[in-house]
């Protein structure tokens, strides 16, 4: 299965908790993400460093690139994205997709 890789790198804003970035993270995935066509799965990461990444697997990459779009207009986004001051009016930002050529378990 040929799959798309998002990868969303940020940092929180200082005074943001991670227990503030798992809530709002949850209702990121509960009233948008897992409502998207081609939608996967995703994992929120965190470095020893202290910054965060989330990956998000697409079935394909107009998937992948048409959720940026929506995602400008919604405003569950722009509240999980002004935790790390990112811009809501360009949320894909900062991000990157890969194509998936081989996978093993």
């Amino acid at each position: 299965m040929k799959r798309i890789m998002e990868w969303a790198p940020f940092k929180l804003l200082p005074g943001v908790t991670e227990a503030d970035l798992l809530a709002a993270s949850e209702k990121l995935q509960r009233e948008f993400i897992a409502k998207q066509p081609g939608f996967i799965s995703r994992t929120l990461v965190r470095a020893a460093d202290g910054s965060y990444a989330d990956v998000v697997w697409w079935q394909t990459a107009e998937a992948a690139a048409e959720v940026v779009h929506r995602a400008a207009e919604s405003p569950t986004c722009a509240a999980y994205f002004s935790i790390m001051g990112a811009d809501h009016a360009d949320p894909g930002a900062g991000v990157a997709h890969f194509d998936a050529i081989a996978e093993y378990s």
